[in-house]
């Protein structure tokens, strides 16, 4: 198209005297218009949000999903009487908010900042692809929960972060404590104690709040039972 603007298509549009010109003038003022309107929508569908600000809430007409650019968000349900049930978190790369027809859940961004893609269903392979790493989170969350220990359930938790965010060694953790406790099915006092008791078995530290470093990731992976309850290397407190 040139450096052709919208006006000078539409000054065409107005002035030509023959019905051909007429139509190429029509053809090319309605395409440089659907070209800006897609620009705007590409351009606003990566979303900057600050901690705590709430994506959608639990019930909400569900039009479109999302995918983390950067940031972590928080999913949950909020049943009739009060209780609160973390759904999951999502990292970047991972998609949320695959209902259809109104969201079973509420997500709110935990980390300090974070940044959402808006994507609207139609894309078949895309579709798939997103519907396929939805199921893959549950499933995590389910084999979680199903851990009888909090020691288990604390490690299996840290084992899957570490292998979702790909880092060796650090996890970064920007959830609450009472984030992790809605989670796994815990206290909050119980995540407490159970981070202070990896601590000082030196299987991980935490040299900053939202911030564990791994020390022995075979014992962290022996204890989280790679997928079974089996006795772990080292000893439950009491």
């Amino acid at each position: 198209m040139g450096s052709f603007r919208l006006e000078d298509a539409r000054a065409a549009n107005r002035a030509a005297p023959l019905s051909k010109a007429r139509r190429k003038a029509d053809a090319a003022a309605d395409y440089l218009q659907n070209s800006m309107a897609c620009k705007a929508e590409i351009g606003s569908s990566i979303r900057n949000a600050a901690k705590g600000t709430v994506i959608y809430c639990q019930d909400d007409p569900a039009s479109v999903r999302y995918e983390v650019v950067s940031g972590v968000i928080c999913t949950s349900y909020l049943f009739a009487d009060g209780r609160r049930q973390v759904t999951g978190f999502c990292f970047k790369g991972e998609v949320f908010g695959t209902d259809h027809g109104f969201y079973k859940s509420s997500a709110e961004v935990v980390s300090e900042t974070a940044q959402i893609r808006r994507i609207r269903w139609g894309d078949s392979a895309d579709d798939e692809r997103a519907l396929n790493n939805a199921l893959e989170l549950v499933e995590n969350s389910i084999l979680l929960i199903g851990r009888r220990t909090a020691l288990s359930r604390i490690a299996a938790f840290l084992v899957d972060l570490r292998s979702r965010t790909g880092n060796a060694h650090w996890i970064p953790l920007p959830m609450s404590r009472a984030d992790i406790a809605d989670y796994l099915g815990l206290t909050v006092e119980t995540v407490s104690r159970t981070f202070s008791q990896l601590i000082r078995k030196r299987l991980i530290a935490q040299p900053k709040h939202h911030l564990v470093r791994i020390i022995d990731q075979d014992r962290l992976n022996a204890l989280a039972g790679m997928g079974s309850d089996t006795n772990p290397p080292i000893t439950s407190e009491p």
